[in-house]
């Protein structure tokens, strides 16, 4: 917990409290959720985007991205050699909006308020997104999801066949998107709150 004294800030910690003139808070999808707490950032929400990869065979030499499609906030499908699966090229990722800012954990499950689904309404009447959408949920759907998967990364390696790739059981994780309440849409890029 964080919060204001005067000029400072008194932060309570596992090691007890702490006083500081300033705080820089990088904690992930956590950090919008800090500065709401101490009353910043009340404008803005946070779209959990969970992505998922896939194993191909060892294919690259190193990183090779697609191309991004500037209306879409999330990372273009890209392929790297894997550090900790040797032997294997991994390509993602998939972009599944989930309402929990931690993969797999059930209590970091968010609650949106009407703002929000206005915002994720609108959105979806966006063509761009509204289809990137529906396809990132069929790369999640077993039996579709490596039929489909493969087609995206083709452009990467184009001999790739579905039975070459298996999903990458506990790889990825969830990268917070934020949205903008007031404005009702993403926000692309990088948002300070700054305090003052």
């Amino acid at each position: 917990e964080i919060r204001k004294d005067g000029a400072d800030f008194v932060l309570d910690t596992s090691r007890g409290l702490m006083q500081a003139r300033s705080v820089v808070v990088c904690a992930g999808g956590d950090s919008l959720l800090m500065a709401q707490r101490m009353g910043f950032g009340l404008e803005y929400s946070c779209l959990p985007v969970a992505g998922s990869f896939y194993f191909a065979p060892e294919a690259l030499n190193g990183k090779v991205y697609t191309v991004q499609n500037p209306r879409l906030p999330f990372a273009a499908v890209h392929g790297d050699h894997d550090i900790k699966e040797r032997g294997k090229t991994r390509i993602g990722p998939t972009a599944l909006m989930l309402p929990m800012l931690e993969r797999y954990n059930k209590a970091t499950v968010l609650r949106f308020d009407k703002d929000v689904a206005a915002t994720l309404r609108d959105l979806m009447k966006v063509s761009d997104i509204r289809n990137y959408v529906l396809r990132n949920f069929l790369y999640e759907m077993p039996g579709l999801n490596r039929r489909l998967f493969v087609k995206a990364i083709r452009k990467i390696v184009p001999d790739l066949n579905p039975g070459d790739i298996e999903y990458a059981e506990g790889f990825g994780g969830v990268r917070p998107q934020l949205i903008d309440k007031s404005g009702r849409e993403l926000r692309m890029g990088e948002t300070k709150i700054i305090d003052g």
